[in-house]
């Protein structure tokens, strides 16, 4: 899975697929239309035989020399309607046309209008309330999130929750926490429980299980998953150590 360095505009004509969005599932289909912003971590893969047919482009975007994904989030797939598809694939049209256009000297130029027209056709068609202008992450911020982390371990945790304390979009906050200390909230959550664990396991004879559950992990299968990848060993190869 890559770190994006620009956008990615797909509109899919034909085909299915998945591709993730900093750790979010998504299965395009005909008739969609997917941003994928810049800074995002993504992957994308085939579900069959079909591959997508899809207009697309690769694009930067800024806005006081900071990136348009760190200071909007909005949703990263609209379906569009069978009234819209001949006017987006009008303006996919004429962004390929100015591109091609090599022995135009204006090409350039044409180039970011065309894009800036598919932008506001994508902006435009996006429910107001979908759309959230970014603050900047204030240290009191981070601070009150790893509390809540911090005294919610036992419990279940999801992305959604911890964006909803510091009120912002999930994978913006996903950016932001990457940013400041190298890590996703959710690989951070992760590594608390296993220091939790490893605390346990060192001062307590109580089984696997009962610390996995103590810990916050959904199984015991996954305790043990994600203690082997922090340590290098199992639960009982780490209590046994």
């Amino acid at each position: 899975m890559s770190r994006l360095t620009f956008n990615k505009l797909y509109y899919i004509q034909n085909g299915t697929g998945h591709i993730t969005v900093d750790g979010a599932s998504y299965y395009p289909k005909r008739g969609d239309l997917v941003f994928v912003p810049e800074g995002c971590e993504h992957s994308y893969s085939l579900l069959d035989a079909e591959p997508y047919t899809k207009y697309w482009c690769h694009f930067t975007a800024n806005v006081a020399s900071q990136p348009l994904s760190s200071l909007l989030s909005f949703p990263q797939i609209l379906t569009v309607s069978d009234s819209q598809s001949v006017q987006l694939e009008g303006l996919f049209q004429r962004l390929i046309e100015a591109y091609e256009a090599t022995d135009d000297p204006w090409s350039p130029l044409a180039v970011q209008a065309s894009l800036l027209e598919l932008l506001y056709f994508y902006f435009q068609s996006v429910e107001p309330s979908q759309l959230c202008i970014q603050m900047p992450e204030t240290t009191n911020d981070m601070s009150m999130l790893l509390d809540h982390i911090n005294g919610h371990l036992r419990e279940r945790i999801t992305l959604g929750e911890l964006a909803r304390v510091v009120n912002v979009h999930p994978h913006y906050l996903v950016r932001l926490f990457k940013a400041q200390f190298g890590f996703s909230p959710i690989q951070y959550v992760n590594l608390q429980r296993v220091n939790m664990a490893k605390a346990l396991l060192s001062s307590t004879k109580v089984s696997i299980k009962s610390i996995a559950d103590q810990a916050g992990f959904e199984s015991p299968d996954y305790f043990t998953q994600v203690f082997k990848k922090h340590t290098g060993l199992s639960p009982t190869e780490y209590r046994n150590s």
